[in-house]
């Protein structure tokens, strides 16, 4: 299981129990895949957000751009796949779940 795939089991299990309680019966499998789907998305948009080379650019300014273009693959991919909102997988909301304070 490579980094992704052990930051979603993590993430799922302490955020969204009852969707993974639903869905994982084999968590190893599970995991190991979702982690290489979201290494490969995250080049995938890498490339393209990253885009070919710029005439004239110089090292830092390409450096700032594919930094840049990681850095919002992985985000986008994140928030998509490794780390998903309670919300958007239908969860409850714990702070709706909390009891007023007295």
């Amino acid at each position: 299981m490579n980094r992704y795939g052990a930051e979603a089991l993590r993430h799922w299990r302490t955020y969204l129990p009852a969707t993974y309680g639903r869905m994982v019966k084999d968590p190893e499998t599970f995991f190991t895949e979702l982690g290489e789907q979201a290494d490969a998305e995250i080049e995938d948009r890498y490339l393209g957000y990253a885009g070919p080379d710029v005439p004239g650019e110089s090292a830092e300014d390409k450096q700032a751009r594919l930094t840049q273009a990681m850095n919002r693959a992985a985000e986008e991919v994140f928030a998509e796949l490794v780390t998903p909102s309670p919300a958007s997988q239908g969860e409850p909301d714990p702070v709706e779940d909390v009891p007023p304070a007295s």
